[in-house]
């Protein structure tokens, strides 16, 4: 009895002193499969996913988790492409990074039905498509976007936390959502937002940014420290009630359009510029 209790007091002792992450797995996807059907799973938030062999992974539901996914790889048994897609409603939270593919094998991550993806960073080394649909976007710690010609189209973003910065210029078709604390540095590349504009955080940089779409709305209490031209573009647009913004360089209104000022916009070295 008491070489048995020596040894469990050991055995605990052990896996105090290794952590959480020895006990980490990985997960191995090379056939098409749902999230919620993995075997051995669910994965949890220490362990890893690899999806390969020309499988697709479904993220079927609200709460999955892991501690980073690759979508397409090279390794053994079963090295082929990959692919990860979405469900309506469904999420899946990385607390690491989200790779699409290897030197030899490639990644495509579909969210047509739209679904929420959150991660500290987006790797690029293969890829086959990426397809934003009605998808949102989260990063949660800094990190700088790839540098690829198909990942730079966006629906929902949002930034909450650290600083993301564009290698590219960039389009968000859906709500641009930059929270308190975070920053948005556009590195000197054009920006594109075609819905709504929420800027709790920071703008900077030197870059271009247009608000391109009609009927969106402008709100946040951050500030736009880009020296890069504010665009106000195409169609009507409302800055809500709750908005207190400060700008630092030039807002542009191009052409003939109705601006509607229900909050507060302060300017210090800006100038307003209206375009034709």
């Amino acid at each position: 009895m008491k070489k048995f209790a020596r040894r469990g007091f050991f055995l605990c002792a052990l896996l105090m002193a290794w952590g959480p992450d020895a006990l980490a797995a990985t997960f191995n996807i090379t056939a098409n499969t749902n999230w919620s059907a993995i075997a051995g799973g669910p994965p949890t938030a220490t362990d890893s996913v690899i999806v390969k062999n020309g499988a697709n992974l479904t993220v079927n539901v609200a709460n999955a988790v892991c501690q980073t996914i690759q979508v397409g790889s090279n390794t053994a048994p079963n090295g082929n492409d990959g692919t990860l897609t979405f469900n309506s409603g469904s999420q899946l939270t990385v607390s690491g990074a989200v790779t699409f593919g290897d030197a030899s094998r490639a990644g495509s991550i579909i969210m047509t039905n739209g679904g929420t993806l959150i991660a500290q960073s987006v790797v690029v080394t293969g890829i086959n498509t990426w397809t934003p649909g009605t998808g949102t976007l989260i990063l949660t710690a800094t990190s700088t976007l790839p540098n690829n010609t198909n990942f730079d189209t966006f629906n929902n973003v949002t930034l909450n936390g650290g600083t993301t910065t564009l290698s590219r210029t960039t389009t968000v078709n859906g709500t641009l959502t930059v929270a308190s604390g975070a920053t948005m540095a556009n590195g000197g590349n054009a920006l594109t937002d075609a819905g709504n504009f929420v800027l709790n955080g920071t703008l900077s940089g030197t870059g271009t940014t247009t608000l391109s779409g009609s009927g969106t709305t402008i709100d946040g209490t951050g500030s736009v420290t880009s020296t890069g031209t504010f665009t106000l573009g195409t169609g009507n647009k409302t800055i809500l009630s709750t908005a207190d913004l400060d700008f630092a360089g030039t807002i542009a209104i191009n052409g003939a359009r109705t601006i509607t000022n229900n909050g507060i916009i302060t300017t210090t070295t800006a100038t307003l510029r209206s375009c034709g």
